[in-house]
């Protein structure tokens, strides 16, 4: 294996465990990359296959830095809470608000039905 794809190798595998497999809990994709990249690891400069391993190599980086940048942008979202109800998210502003200055928000009307009426 040579230095470019020993590196895409690491940096694949370092990847694949910390956001896949470890979510996951299984190494199968793992151990499928690590078959891949010892079956070709006797090709030497020159082979005819060369450079087919040359776009596996190019493809095992791009991979990686997918799977970093995908990782990344799910954690930028989750910082601006974009999954979380702004409604729900204001209210509890709101009441943190009051109960630091010593007042309590008022209890909303909710279109409630009181026990003795029935409809």
């Amino acid at each position: 294996m040579a230095g470019g794809g020993r590196e895409a190798y690491r940096n694949l595998l370092k990847t694949i465990s910390k956001h896949v497999t470890a979510k996951t809990k299984n190494p199968e994709f793992s151990a499928f990359i690590r078959e891949e990249f010892r079956r070709h690891a006797h090709l030497k400069e020159g082979d005819d296959e060369q450079h087919s391993i040359q776009r596996k190599h190019a493809l095992a980086r791009d991979y990686a830095f997918l799977v970093n940048s995908v990782h990344a942008h799910k954690e930028l979202l989750m910082s601006y809470n974009i999954a979380v109800d702004r409604e729900a998210e204001q209210a509890a502003r709101l009441q943190n608000t009051a109960n630091r200055v010593g007042l309590s928000m008022p209890k909303l009307f909710e279109d409630e039905k009181e026990p003795g009426l029935q409809q």
